[in-house]
This record gives C-alpha cells, sequence and structure tokens, in this order.
C-alpha cells in the first residue's frame, strides 16, 4: 500500500508555457510512503520538493495514443516521483522504476499499459544513466 501527501493536479502543478516543453512546477512538497512489504520498497519515503519542474511521463508521440499523454491524470503523479528519484538518485535504479510502477498501479492504470511504461521507463534509463545502480 501506498500512502501519499493530499495532491490536487489543478492547484499543486503550476503549466509553464514559456518553454520549449510544456514542463509543470510543483508549488508545494509532495511525499510518498510504501508502508507493506512490496518487493525491496518496504519503508522507502520519497518527496518532491517545491519548485520541482517536471515534463510528465517522457512517452514518444507516436505512442501517446496508446499508453497515454504526458500529463494525463492518472500517470502524472508516478511520472513525478519518478523524475524526482531519478534526478535525485536516492534510491536505486530497481526501487525508482518499482515504485513507478506501483503508483501507476494505485492509481488505476492498467496492468498491459502499466507493463509497457515500466518496460519504457526501464529501458531509457539504463541508456541514459548506465552507472546509476
Amino acid at each position: 500500500m501506498l500512502e501519499f501527501s493530499e495532491f490536487d493536479f489543478k492547484k499543486d502543478l503550476e503549466i509553464n508555457f514559456s518553454q520549449v516543453k510544456l514542463k509543470m512546477r510543483v508549488t508545494k512538497p509532495y511525499h510518498v510512503k510504501v508502508v507493506q512489504p512490496k518487493h525491496k520498497l518496504d519503508g522507502v519515503t520519497a518527496t518532491v520538493p517545491e519548485g520541482y519542474l517536471t515534463d510528465g511521463m517522457s512517452i514518444p508521440k507516436w505512442l501517446q495514443p496508446v499508453i497515454g499523454e504526458p500529463f494525463e491524470g492518472n500517470t502524472l503523479r508516478a511520472a513525478l516521483f519518478h523524475d524526482a528519484l531519478c534526478c535525485y538518485k536516492i534510491k536505486s535504479q530497481e526501487v525508482t522504476h518499482k515504485l513507478f510502477e506501483l503508483i501507476l498501479k494505485e492509481d488505476g492504470f492498467p496492468f498491459w499499459k502499466r507493463k509497457a511504461a515500466y518496460v519504457a521507463v526501464v529501458s531509457w534509463n539504463r541508456l541514459k544513466n548506465p552507472k546509476w545502480k
């Protein structure tokens, strides 16, 4: 089971159109904690700080009709925490990616889309950050 601090997409993320890519800035810190043993994630706590900038789910345009838009409601929270954990490298890649998958599951993302998103994230991060363990 995951516990989240209160999260309201419209109130708590500020859309910034002045940049080339659409980005959203977090207006207050958010916390997520895994409270049941699951894989190696028991006791993981992650925080996204105020002011953190996210590009949502990094999905190629050609996959968006299948997986979803970068700022789609039921993917945004997972993308936000995943981006922050990847940026700060607080936890291992394995824990970071599993947390991403758990948040998608918690937010009702369908199984097959969740698995596709997970494989895409793991593949991309291993190419981008091969030394991060």
